[in-house]
């Protein structure tokens, strides 16, 4: 039980509202409520919570981006086409807490680009890269080796970073790292995102995340040739 008490408290805000107000919804149509047979146990509550709520996955995805089966592995099958694919889960400011994303290369490709954070837009940008000008919406990224062209990684958010030392963000990829974690805090005052290379700190890439009452962010990423990654992880710690 305290496993399950512990699920359904990291469990993000909206899919618990969601669930309160349908188990609201039925009790009020059971006969004789004052009856406890006919009160829905909060025991019930927790287990549709927990089977209602959605794992994170990837979900949707460019013309040149595929899927496994289980949804949690991508291959970018071009090589000269930018896509981006996008995860399932949606963050709002009422996720407060820690959010962690675990990422793993199975197929590394040094010379291309890529690209991973979040982003807010409500319709996914999906052939070109999120952090494209044609994307009006709030965005967040790291991209972490940059076509052999570089010597650091970047960082990207809606053009606010034109010049190139402000930009400098991170290390650049190699193929002997293939593991990348992005967290992102919430809090009361906004967010903060970070990023570990194979769990080495990459210091804070955003102190200042957007949020507003409407808003909503979904990991993504963006690929321009061939490569393979895996979504190893997503963890959600809910902090009062």
């Amino acid at each position: 039980m305290a496993t399950n008490t512990f699920k359904i408290n990291n469990i993000d805000e909206r899919t618990k509202d969601i669930v309160n107000g349908y188990t609201k919804n039925v009790q009020l149509i059971l006969p004789q409520r004052s009856n406890p047979y006919f009160n829905i146990p909060s025991a019930v509550y927790g287990m549709i919570t927990i089977y209602y709520h959605q794992t994170e996955h990837f979900s949707s995805h460019g013309s040149y981006i595929t899927l496994n089966q289980f949804k949690d592995t991508i291959k970018h099958v071009s090589s000269d086409q930018a896509s981006t694919v996008y995860g399932k889960v949606s963050v709002t400011k009422q996720d407060i807490g820690k959010h962690i994303w675990k990422f793993k290369i199975i197929e590394p490709n040094v010379s291309a680009i890529l690209t991973i954070g979040i982003d807010s837009s409500s319709e996914p940008i999906l052939n070109r890269k999120f952090f494209t000008s044609y994307n009006p919406n709030t965005y967040y990224g790291y991209q972490c080796y940059a076509n052999g062209h570089a010597n650091t990684g970047a960082k990207v958010a809606n053009w606010k970073y034109p010049f190139a030392p402000e930009r400098k963000y991170g290390q650049i990829y190699s193929d002997k790292q293939n593991e990348i974690r992005m967290e992102l805090f919430i809090d009361n005052k906004g967010g903060k995102l970070q990023y570990y290379v194979n769990n080495e700190d990459q210091g804070v890439a955003f102190e200042d995340i957007e949020f507003d009452e409407e808003q909503e962010y979904k990991m993504c990423i963006s690929l321009d040739e061939h490569m393979t990654i895996k979504l190893v992880d997503y963890q959600y710690t809910k902090s009062d």
